[in-house]
C-alpha cells in the first residue's frame, strides 16, 4: 500500500477523460470535473489495451505529488512532527496548509540529520524494506514542491 501526498483536489479546473491505463484521452478539455464526468458514460473507450476498460475524469494539468509506502509515509509524519492519531490507518491519511506543512519541512531539515537509511527487517512471512541512505532528505525535497504548489493554489495538502 501507499500514500500520497498532494494538494487537495480542484473540480473547478479544466478536465478531460482518460483510460485507467493513460493511453488513451478523449482529446477534449471539459470546464470542470463535473463536466468531465458527466460525459464519461457518452464517451467510449478506444484504447488499444484488451485490459483496460475503465473511464475516468483527470485534471489535465496533474498537480505535484510525493508517493510513498506506508511504513515510510509514517516515518516522514514523525520527522514533520505531524502527530495524527494512534491507528495506523488515521495516521495515513489527513490534510495540513500548504504554509504549515512548509514550515514543518525547514524545520526537519534544519534539525535531522542528514539520513543514513535502514536495513531490510524480515519477522516471519513479512518483510519491511529499508530505506536507502537520503532517502527522508530526498521525500522532504520533493514535499516542498508540494506545499509551495498548494500555497499558490490556496490549498490545503493532502495525503492518503
Amino acid at each position: 500500500m501507499s500514500v500520497s501526498f498532494t494538494p487537495e483536489f480542484q473540480s473547478d479546473v479544466p478536465h478531460h477523460i482518460v483510460c485507467v491505463c493513460g493511453e488513451w484521452s478523449d482529446g477534449v478539455q471539459y470546464d470542470s470535473f463535473e463536466d468531465a464526468h458527466a460525459m464519461l458514460s457518452s464517451v467510449k473507450n478506444q484504447c488499444e489495451d484488451i485490459y483496460c476498460d475503465y473511464l475516468y475524469a483527470e485534471p489535465i494539468t496533474t498537480p505535484a505529488e510525493v508517493q510513498m509506502s506506508n511504513g515510510n509515509a509514517i516515518t516522514i509524519l514523525d520527522v514533520l512532527g505531524i502527530q495524527v492519531g494512534a491507528e495506523f490507518a488515521d495516521r495515513c491519511c489527513g490534510a495540513i496548509s500548504g504554509e504549515d506543512l512548509k514550515g514543518r519541512i525547514l524545520v526537519a531539515q534544519a534539525l535531522n540529520p542528514v539520513d543514513v537509511g535502514s536495513d531490510t527487517l524480515r519477522i516471519e512471512n513479512v518483510t519491511f524494506v529499508g530505506r536507502s541512505a537520503g532517502y527522508t532528505d530526498s521525500k522532504l525535497e520533493a514535499l516542498m514542491s508540494v506545499a509551495e504548489e498548494a500555497i499558490s493554489k490556496n490549498l490545503k495538502v493532502t495525503w492518503g
